[in-house]
């Protein structure tokens, strides 16, 4: 936890499953909440992800080039890596490459982002090898994250969320936001990889709780993403019978109770596969304000009862103690 704020990390090994999709309309969603006294919630997402899909989602091409260079999440690491500042790694302002993405504020939104840059791969090996008297290069991102908590309890109203979109590895990337993480959510499809990897996952996750004292991340859910519409593909019922058959297992029941935050390990909303999920990014735009015509429309709302539906048992198994 980042002060008062819950983070949630979108991780799966294999890439084109979904999950930065998934996170980009997890965040909106939940930056549209408010909870039982009437207070708001407020949402941070990150894009760690070096492909910086979550990035373009919101900004258009322009404003990305314009940023990309100087303004996103590349300087932070930049900044603890150079010598100078290895005595003084703390120093580093986040807000100085946030991005309030003010447009989303006529539709209820509460949602601010960091950017990613595709040369913050050039820095996993760096941060590898990084060595600070005060600072773990797995702390970095947290570091900051908690500053930036504190500034904002005296000027503003801190953050309830911070949503990060991982990469789809366990590198040093990751695993800055693992360490800081509450929760994990796995958007997966339904197929053998997906089925094979989901252990692996697991098992890495349960194995950094084990060697960080401080890690305290649950599993929040597995999410089945892009999945055929078509309720007669027996394909589908096949695999969901066997993902529903590995959590059930004895032998993983006992792995996974410690690890997981509900009894219930699979989230009963599906994200079905609608070409309008992919013309609202080429569009640079969510899909909650993406313009969408025609049948488009009727796809675009059900996707979007769909997130509603996912952000309503998120919220529910994180158990907070007032949430609407």
């Amino acid at each position: 936890m980042i002060g008062n704020a819950k983070v949630i990390s979108f991780i799966n090994l294999k890439g084109g499953v979904g999950k930065t999709t998934t996170a980009v309309n997890v965040a909106v969603e939940l930056s549209r909440r408010s909870f039982t006294d009437g207070s708001k919630t407020r949402v941070l997402l990150i894009d760690l992800d070096p492909q910086s899909n979550a990035s373009i989602s919101f900004l258009s091409e322009d404003q990305y080039q314009h940023i990309q260079n100087q303004n996103t999440l590349k300087e932070l690491f930049l900044h603890a890596l150079s010598p100078s500042n290895k005595l003084n790694p703390q120093s580093f302002d986040l807000t100085t490459i946030r991005y309030r993405l003010e447009y989303l504020k006529s539709r209820g939104c509460h949602l601010d982002l960091i950017p990613c840059s595709l040369d913050i791969i050039d820095l996993q090996d760096r941060l590898t090898s990084f060595r600070s008297p005060h600072l773990s290069p797995m702390d970095i991102l947290g570091n900051a994250l908690h500053q930036l908590q504190r500034n904002n309890w005296c000027g503003e109203q801190a953050y309830t969320h911070i949503v990060v979109d991982c990469p789809p590895s366990l590198g040093m990337l990751t695993m800055n936001a693992l360490s800081i993480s509450d929760y994990f959510v796995v958007p997966t499809f339904l197929d053998q990889y997906s089925y094979w990897g989901l252990h692996k996952i697991v098992e890495r996750m349960d194995a950094l709780r084990q060697s960080k004292a401080s890690c305290n991340i649950k599993l929040l859910g597995v999410l089945f993403s892009k999945v055929d519409p078509d309720e007669r593909n027996q394909e589908n019922v096949s695999w969901r019978k066997k993902f529903n058959s590995w959590c059930e297992s004895e032998q993983n029941k006992k792995n996974l109770k410690k690890l997981c935050i509900s009894e219930k390990i699979i989230f009963d909303a599906e994200i079905p596969s609608y070409e309008v999920i992919r013309k609202s990014e080429s569009f640079s735009k969510p899909l909650l304000v993406y313009p969408a015509e025609g049948n488009d429309k009727n796809k675009q709302a059900i996707l979007l009862s769909k997130y509603t539906s996912l952000v309503n048992e998120m919220f529910l198994r994180m158990n907070p103690k007032k949430s609407s």
